[in-house]
């Protein structure tokens, strides 16, 4: 057998048939287990996870007021939130005609009607707010938001739980720091 001036072999090796890897068979059963596998674990997130809806609901309020508390600080706006049982109105309050109006030049800030069988209970200083059914159509607003969000950073601390009529709960709390947190609330 020649060999090189390294000290390895130059002769071609002749692959062993029985140590070439894995075979086309092989490889299709374990990416077909995988799929049922996974397709197992969609469906049952699908069947065991009812409470989606309450969470894209919670992640979406804390969304906005989160991005209603930065913009409050940037462009020196006081923002208003009132609530139903089964919705919710962002209103701006207008200095010079002090009073406050409809949110109406971005899509997210218009009324927002819960997906039934959703619905909203509303905590503020420790006492349970009774809530409209549902948000009136009259404009300006004339009372008191529930929640301010106001230019100076601040806002109204509150606690308001998302729940279905299945059980599921979520809390949303919102700190006078413009903090806004969500949290399993057990019933």
């Amino acid at each position: 057998m020649p060999i090189s001036e390294t000290g390895t072999s130059i002769r071609p090796r002749k692959m062993n048939q029985e140590s070439g890897g894995f075979s086309l068979l092989e490889l299709l059963i374990v990416v077909t287990i995988i799929g049922l596998i996974a397709g197992t674990a969609v469906l049952s997130i699908g069947v065991l996870g009812s409470n989606q809806s309450t969470q894209s609901e919670a992640l979406r309020l804390q969304a906005i007021l989160e991005l209603l508390h930065e913009d409050a600080l940037m462009q020196s706006r006081d923002y208003g939130i009132v609530f139903s049982s089964t919705g919710y109105q962002f209103y701006i309050y207008d200095h010079q005609l002090r009073s406050w109006l409809e949110a109406k030049n971005e899509t997210f800030l218009l009324k927002h009607e819960l997906r039934p069988p959703l619905r909203i209970s509303l905590v503020m200083d420790e006492q349970d707010l009774i809530l409209a059914e549902s948000i009136s159509e009259k404009m300006p607003y004339l009372g008191e938001p529930h929640v301010l969000i106001l230019s100076s950073g601040e806002m109204t601390p509150f606690k308001l739980s998302l729940s279905q009529l299945a059980g599921d709960h979520l809390l949303l709390t919102g700190k006078l720091d413009g903090a806004v947190d969500v949290f399993n609330d057990e019933p």
